[in-house]
């Protein structure tokens, strides 16, 4: 039912002038969907979460659809329609990955916006191809530093074997309990065990996390949100990153934001979003009448 449904909103996508690309790479090919929509400011890249895809930022993408000249939308490896995730690969190898198709697609520089594993990688990206970046908007990002035992107990909360499992784990996700999670629990159950997902999860040392000098080396303009009622990533994760990005990072908290803000508040997310672009293009406007 999962499948079908997302295979409807890449459809949906489509007919919104959006297309689907196929980048080689290494690892197989790697799905993106992109395209140019009917706004003025600088293109928008959206990079989703663990087990999640492109096409889940649909309502995301209607609301800024007015707002952006462009989206780029790739699916992760071994997510949506990209390549099935190889068991053997690491995370760097897999980063490798993601920056090399991220290049191949973005034509100027873009604000790189990504959530949970997405925000991860796209701190990753920046710091690897800074020309590419406009701007970072990171929504509730994984990746903070954590010692080898809280990394374990952490993953944790992804490896899903039984529907009741997975029925806790949506309650987190969303901050609340719904009766349609009873028909997203078994798709979600058969995700997170997918062995190419599941060896990645075992993979992941605390070595492979982000480490705080790269934080304070990010030399573009940056938004934290970090919503309130987050209750997948524990609060010292946004500490994390609150202490080690750049003084001049912009942090917001709003109250009703969870883990998942591109489902939930998906207009009121684009609107963070657009309004930080036009931060930057009116400021941008005045150094260059200044000089």
């Amino acid at each position: 039912m999962v499948a079908l449904f997302e295979q409807f909103l890449l459809k949906l996508m489509h007919l919104r002038g959006l297309e689907s690309h196929a980048v080689r790479t290494s690892f197989g090919d790697q799905h993106v969907i992109k395209g140019r929509l009917k706004g003025e400011r600088a293109p928008v890249v959206l990079i989703h979460g663990l087990s999640s895809c492109a096409v889940h930022y649909y309502n995301l993408v209607r609301h800024m659809q007015s707002g952006t000249r462009g989206i780029i939308m790739p699916d992760l490896p071994g997510h949506g329609s990209s390549a099935p995730m190889s068991p053997e690969k690491r995370q760097n190898e897999l980063q490798g990955i993601v920056n090399k198709t991220l290049d191949d697609v973005i034509d100027e520089p873009s604000v790189i916006f990504g959530t949970s594993l997405g925000g991860f990688v796209a701190i990753r990206y920046a710091l690897a191809n800074p020309g590419n970046v406009k701007a970072l908007v990171l929504s509730s990002p994984g990746g903070a530093a954590m010692e080898p035992l809280d990394l374990y107990l952490f993953l944790n909360t992804f490896r899903i074997d039984s529907y009741r499992q997975a029925l806790g784990f949506l309650e987190l996700l969303f901050n609340r309990r719904h009766i349609s999670h009873h028909l997203l629990a078994l798709p979600i159950m058969r995700r997170f065990r997918d062995p190419g997902l599941r060896a990645q999860l075992n993979r992941l040392r605390a070595s492979d996390l982000l480490k705080p000098q790269e934080l304070r080396s990010l030399r573009v303009p940056t938004l934290l949100i970090w919503g309130k009622a987050d209750r997948i990533l524990p609060r010292r994760c946004f500490d994390f990153f609150a202490r080690h990005l750049p003084r001049t990072a912009r942090i917001v908290e709003p109250d009703d934001f969870g883990h998942a803000p591109f489902i939930q508040h998906p207009e009121l997310l684009s609107q963070y979003v657009l309004d930080f672009i036009d931060e930057l293009e009116d400021n941008s406007m005045v150094r260059a009448e200044a000089g």
